[in-house]
């Protein structure tokens, strides 16, 4: 197995960032034709970097553990609190609504109920916005120690329901 080249951390042969230190294993290609492998900074949108991303994964796959003490663990804390300083300049524009915001970059909403096997790569990024979306309230609860997920899926389901109404009345109507 090969090792970091940086710290001297045990590395797999696919990972792009050193789960240790976070020093980049892999150069990311520019060229326009070709696409970055997925999970790689470049490759996403995210607010998460790459190595903080292959972090997650090895924590994950029981490789790492959640370690405070880590530089994985310090560089998921710093790009989890620059997400939530973007957030935070989102929550100051009263009008934004982050259920429109997430339809507005929506493409295919069976992405949530198809198989995940069978998405390619962009359908996959939309089933974890989706999924992200959807964790926020669980997310909360954990950090305040609150049962605001409860709540919140009891709401998901009456408008849920609401949905189906409407589209049925609609698709009656015509």
């Amino acid at each position: 197995m090969p090792r970091c080249p940086n710290c001297g951390n045990r590395v797999k042969e696919e990972h792009s960032y050193c789960g240790q230190c976070g020093y980049p294993l892999a150069a990311v290609d520019d060229d326009a034709d070709k696409i970055p492998p997925a999970g790689t900074a470049a490759s996403r949108q995210g607010f998460l970097s790459g190595r903080s991303l292959q972090y997650l994964v090895d924590v994950r796959n029981g490789e790492q553990v959640l370690d405070p003490e880590t530089v994985g663990y310090s560089n998921l804390s710093r790009d989890v609190g620059a997400g939530l300083a973007d957030f935070a300049k989102v929550a100051l524009i009263s009008d934004v609504n982050l259920l429109a915001l997430v339809l507005d970059n929506s493409s295919d909403a069976d992405v949530l109920s198809e198989d995940v096997d069978q998405l390619n790569r962009w359908q996959a990024q939309e089933r974890m916005m989706w999924m992200g979306l959807l964790q926020v309230p669980k997310l909360y609860d954990r950090a305040f120690g609150t049962e605001w997920d409860d709540e919140f899926s009891e709401r998901l389901e009456e408008l849920s329901g609401k949905a189906v109404e409407f589209f049925e009345e609609e698709r009656d109507r015509s």
